[in-house]
Formats: C-alpha cells, structure tokens, sequence
C-alpha cells in the first residue's frame, strides 16, 4: 500500500511539473485533475479500510483483555494500614467477614493494591488461580452487606467507561457485570 501511494504520487508530482513548463496546460491541465480525484479516492477508501482494520484490533484487544481478567476481582473498602501484608488481609476477609472457610490464601495466585496512597483505602486485585475460586467471591459478595467493603469485576478500560455512563443513566441497581459483560434490567 504505502508503495503504490508513493508511486501514484511521484507520477502525480511528475505530471504537475510537466503541465506548468507546458505551452497549453488546460489539455493537461484537465487529465492532471481527473487522475487527482481518482487518487483522491483511492485513499480515502483506504484510510476508510485502515479505521475499520483498527477497530476490529480494538476490538479483539478488549475481548482478549476481558478473558485475562476472568479469574480477577476487585475489593473496594477494605481498611489499609501501613505494612499491611495484602494476601493475608484478603484471607481475612474471605473467612471473617464471608465466611468462606473452604477458600485460602493459597488460592490467591497475585494480591496487591491498586494505585498510589491516598486517604481513602486503595482497592485491591485479586487474581484467584482458578476461576471457580473466583466464582465462589462472587457468588457470595451479598454477604459483605453492611461492611462497607464490596467486590466489583476487573473490567477493561472501555468496558468500565461504558459500565459507569449505563449506571448513570440507568441507576445503580439497573445495570451490573457479568463476566466483563454490561447487563442492564
């Protein structure tokens, strides 16, 4: 592509020169501009195929992203103090306060806090090694009701941008995820 775009234009470049050492350009002049509305074309139907090509990427990127973070949870509102070991927190939280004594923290594959320190609590990612540990939090996050901590889905970027502006227009308790998918009532 980008060597008949390079081609065209030489040959388009050439003509214009030709065309205004030329005696009587108007000849010229006319078939200089038809083979220009023909170029013209030729590359907006590319730029048009290359926008399509980049939103089908986009696409994949997100699906692919949404399928990595299948076995991923965020905690929001759990307390952070100083020197805290993330994991064990986290386990605490799972036993105490969702009495999920079947799940350890050695089903914790990775377990850290998200951002940079600030006065509210940092919410933590918790990737689970196997997605039915992930589903066993899930399932069970109505238990957290009344503790000020709550468990949303680790959703890409544009999914959570497209999840926050259905919420607001739809209200809280009309639209939630499921696996990386918006779900409206």
């Amino acid at each position: 592509m980008q060597t008949l775009f390079k081609s065209r234009m030489d040959a388009y470049e050439d003509k214009l020169e030709k065309v205004s050492a030329a005696q009587s350009p108007t000849a010229d002049l006319s078939s200089l501009q038809q083979e220009f509305m023909e170029f013209k074309e030729f590359v907006l139907r590319a730029l048009t195929s290359f926008k399509s090509q980049i939103e089908l990427l986009a696409q994949g990127y997100d699906r692919h992203e949404t399928a990595m973070r299948r076995k991923v949870l965020l905690l929001h509102g759990v307390p952070e103090h100083r020197n805290e070991q993330v994991r064990e927190v986290v386990g605490k939280v799972f036993s105490n306060e969702m009495k999920l004594a079947e799940l350890g923290t050695s089903d914790i594959h990775v377990c850290h806090r998200l951002g940079s320190s600030s006065r509210s609590p940092r919410p933590i990612l918790v990737r689970f090694f196997t997605t039915e540990h992930r589903q066993l939090v899930w399932d069970n996050k109505k238990l957290l009701k009344g503790t000020g901590i709550t468990i949303s889905e680790f959703l890409t970027q544009l999914r959570h941008r497209a999840f926050t502006a259905a919420r607001k227009h739809f209200g809280l308790s009309n639209c939630w995820s499921v696996e990386g998918k918006i779900i409206l009532k």
